[in-house]
């Protein structure tokens, strides 16, 4: 199912292209395999985990098809880097501690 996913270079951007995303039907030569079968695998799982099949339907019929993954996806891979970034600056901050 993901293995028609990958990374789409345009305009001097990686985009992550395949059915049902903007990049999709941008012209360009698509970097596939490798990880990003099984990392988009574990991403959807980890949706699906968190909002479980309802919540994710729910979404489905709020947002239509053709928005899912903008609505969904996106929200849910936006709060992942604050959240990384929030344990990075903790660690920093903790290491800056144990500095002094």
């Amino acid at each position: 199912m993901f293995s028609r996913y990958g990374l789409k270079e345009h305009k001097g951007r990686k985009l992550l292209s395949g059915p049902g995303l903007v990049a999709g039907d941008i012209p360009g030569m698509m970097e596939g395999g490798g990880k990003w079968e099984a990392r988009l695998r574990t991403l959807c799982l980890e949706i699906i985990e968190e909002h479980e099949e309802e919540g994710v339907y729910d979404f489905y019929k709020e947002l239509g098809p053709g928005n899912l993954s903008n609505g969904l996806c996106l929200s849910y891979c936006n709060n992942k880097k604050e959240i990384l970034s929030l344990k990075q600056k903790e660690a920093e901050s903790s290491s800056e501690k144990t500095e002094l």
